[in-house]
């Protein structure tokens, strides 16, 4: 698959998923958060990374304040545009979020924590096409595979996505980092199983 074809499935979903209505939006987070609670690797994960969820991506902001009501700590992504990398900033009651460059939300400079990625026991993440593999297809800049292939130790990665997300196959690259788990509406799927 061209990039070509790749940006116009890329597009695609993404339309489909920016066409959901608020009570579809809320029927399916709630089923998404009761699915991943059946996963042992997020239950017992004391550090998670998770994004601030942005525009039709699957809420986040529930998943969060429950995770930490159950004591794990809380880890968010700020991508640094003159690298082109990911880092992590732990999340907490007084950290203030203001849009990026691309208006996702990420910690202002004053309240901003940086944090070492390798504390990370499990990360939820967001993309825009997901193959049952666990290759997927993030918004083109490639700061996820980046941001795995410079850890030191195994991070238990699990998507967050709606049904439709989910193609049998996805392009994909040597250096593309599949995800372990896609938590949708439906369904949990074990990546590595297939």
């Amino acid at each position: 698959m061209s990039r070509e074809q790749k940006k116009l499935l890329r597009n695609q979903i993404l339309e489909k998923r920016n066409s959901l209505t608020a009570q579809q939006i809320k029927e399916a987070e709630r089923l998404i958060f009761n699915n991943l609670l059946t996963l042992d690797e997020y239950r017992s994960a004391s550090n998670i990374f998770c994004y601030i969820s942005f525009r039709s991506e699957v809420p986040t902001q529930a998943i969060i304040e429950y995770s930490k009501e159950q004591g794990k700590n809380i880890y968010i992504p700020v991508c640094v545009d003159e690298t082109k990398e990911m880092i992590i900033s732990k999340y907490d009651r007084d950290v203030l979020l203001e849009p990026s460059k691309y208006g996702v939300p990420e910690p202002s400079s004053d309240t901003i924590k940086i944090s070492d990625r390798n504390i990370l026991d499990a990360a939820l993440m967001p993309g825009s096409v997901f193959d049952v593999r666990g290759y997927r297809i993030g918004y083109g800049a490639g700061y996820y595979d980046k941001f795995y292939t410079h850890t030191d130790k195994q991070i238990i990665k699990i998507a967050l996505a709606y049904s439709f997300q989910v193609i049998d196959e996805v392009p994909h690259d040597d250096f593309d980092v599949p995800v372990d788990y896609i938590v949708t509406e439906a369904e949990v799927i074990w990546c590595s199983r297939k």
